[in-house]
């Protein structure tokens, strides 16, 4: 009973381990962009866009980002660790299911801090808009997902097209 336990336990570090490093990864490819001239527009261009932010709107808006990103670093930071430390205990001869456990129950804990604030920039991105930008981004939401959210598509997407083999798109 008690090993049965054990690799269960194990079996549920090692999904978190892989997801971990899996949006440790795409937190990387959205920092360093690969060959091919960069990233394209991200998210806060087709939103500034969408909603016809005002040039004081849109300066608000890059300093709450600009806030944000400061307060989620030492998160995702931290994130990395718990990564690096989950993988460390599975390769070794004997894994701790406890330690484990316990790192991956920090990884969730810090998960839920990016995720808080990511619910604090979105009201701060609300209470800069007038009325009918306030109805062009819920009836965006409504279709997309919350803005600064997992989206319907979920959190962990995965490599796209043309990454370890997959096929890439058709060049325009």
């Amino acid at each position: 009973m008690r090993n049965t336990i054990r690799w269960t336990t194990l079996a549920v570090a090692v999904l978190a381990a892989t997801s971990i490093g899996a949006a440790a990864q795409q937190q990387f490819r959205m920092r360093h962009p690969g060959p091919g001239g960069g990233v394209p527009p991200g998210p806060h261009a087709r939103i500034e866009a969408m909603l016809d932010l005002t040039d004081a709107q849109k300066a608000s808006l890059k300093a709450t980002r600009e806030e944000q990103r400061r307060a989620a670093d030492p998160i995702f930071e931290e994130l990395r660790g718990i990564h690096e430390a989950i993988q460390q205990g599975l390769e070794s001869e004997t894994p701790d299911a406890t330690a484990l456990g316990d790192k991956l129950v920090a990884a969730h804990a810090a998960r839920k801090r990016l995720d808080q604030l990511r619910a604090v920039g979105r009201e701060k991105l609300v209470a800069l808009l007038t009325d009918e930008q306030r109805q062009k981004l819920e009836a965006y939401e409504k279709e997309h997902g919350p803005i600064g959210g997992p989206g319907r598509r979920g959190r962990l997407r995965g490599p796209g097209p043309g990454h370890r083999g997959m096929p890439a798109p058709p060049p325009q």
